[in-house]
């Protein structure tokens, strides 16, 4: 059978709708096929791809309030045998009033913290400046603050200490493993799935990755929900605990924006089957209630990925005026608070309710087996 040319197949690939049609299903039809795709996402779609690093400046500026530092990192080049990607950073044009430039290096601690978290190999970090030893400045200022702000029920939405523990609650839970400090735009899609043998150089501000393997993770997620788009039968729920306690968080006003949380769409229900393992192994650490409120933050942060802040216009080469020097990062990131795991406060944790109801339920069925008679 005669096989069409390269340089065929790249001119009729411009055609196809999607990219995910290109690398779920063509690429999986011949070795040939294969190699084709690989070119086109080589020359077509890698230069077009934007990796978000996120962070907080809650290491180094006081509180209560803090900042998140967005870190967009446009393809550089390949490596020389092509496998790796090579990603710099990038500033923004028209930055929001709120954004911090931040560094490369001070995003090392929190993706160091979610490869343990997901029990991933530490990236490789090169070029890796003086740590300061000791604790995040947010650990060493919470027992002063809460203090000082201390005074209507934590829970209570508009209080100061409401408003700095929520604040806490969403920064502390950057790099934990239910939220990657980092997202991945590729055309029209955005998710948050893995950053695959991930190298890093705190010198170049640069990031390096095994594309190939990369694109594979964010394919799968985004075939699942192609494919989930397209069924009529009910959705499966992958994560059954979130949805029970929707109607908890939507009691207590905390926003308007839950009053339709229940229609969770297919991106959620693809994260959750992702996430399924670290759950299993993590839930006893902190509330049904504070996992469903990091989904949402998550969500909103993904819903920033397609303003304008983050179009190719927008993002430009890094001037030497941008070049953020005075940094403090610490050595690793602070241990979860468990006063921020155990939101919302005054309630308790819906996980250990639910335990304690199957100790309840198969103590009265011991109880009530004994002296039965079955007749």
């Amino acid at each position: 059978m005669t096989v069409l040319p390269l340089d065929v197949w790249l001119i009729v690939f411009d055609f196809v709708p999607d990219h995910n049609t290109l690398w779920s299903g063509v690429r999986n039809v011949s070795q040939h096929l294969r190699a084709c795709v690989d070119d086109y996402f080589l020359h077509d779609v890698l230069p077009e791809c934007l990796i978000n690093l996120s962070y907080s400046t809650m290491h180094c500026r006081p509180g209560p309030s803090f900042n998140y530092v967005h870190l967009p990192m446009r393809f550089s080049r390949l490596s020389d045998d092509q496998t790796r990607a090579i990603f710099r950073q990038h500033v923004f044009a028209v930055p929001e009033a709120h954004m911090m430039i931040g560094t490369v290096r001070g995003w090392v601690p929190f993706i160091e913290r979610y490869c343990r978290e997901m029990r991933k190999a530490t990236p490789k970090v090169s070029h890796r400046s003086k740590s300061d030893s000791l604790p995040p400045l947010w650990k060493r200022d919470y027992s002063r603050i809460y203090k000082k702000l201390k005074g209507k029920p934590a829970w209570r939405d508009g209080s100061p200490l409401w408003s700095y523990l929520d604040t806490l609650r969403s920064h502390t839970s950057i790099g934990r493993g239910d939220r990657p400090p980092y997202f991945i735009k590729l055309g029209g899609d955005v998710h948050d799935t893995e950053l695959v043998d991930l190298e890093i150089d705190c010198s170049s501000r640069e990031v390096s990755i095994d594309w190939r393997r990369t694109l594979s993770a964010f394919f799968v997620e985004r075939n699942f929900i192609v494919l989930a788009d397209q069924k009529c039968e009910p959705a499966r729920d992958y994560d059954k605990a979130l949805t029970e306690v929707v109607g908890d968080v939507q009691s207590i006003n905390y926003n308007t924006r839950w009053a339709n949380y229940d229609d969770v769409d297919n991106w959620c229900r693809a994260r959750r089957k992702r996430l399924q393992v670290w759950v299993a192994a993590n839930k006893h650490r902190m509330s049904t209630e504070n996992r469903l409120m990091v989904e949402d933050f998550v969500r909103l942060a993904r819903c920033h990925m397609f303003s304008y802040q983050f179009e190719k216009e927008n993002i430009v080469t890094m001037r030497d005026r941008d070049i953020e020097t005075q940094e403090v990062v610490p050595e690793r990131c602070a241990n979860d608070h468990k006063a921020l795991l155990r939101w919302p406060a005054g309630r308790r944790n819906q996980w250990a309710i639910e335990k304690e109801h199957r100790q309840r339920a198969k103590a009265r069925r011991r109880r009530g087996c004994r002296g039965c008679v079955v007749l």
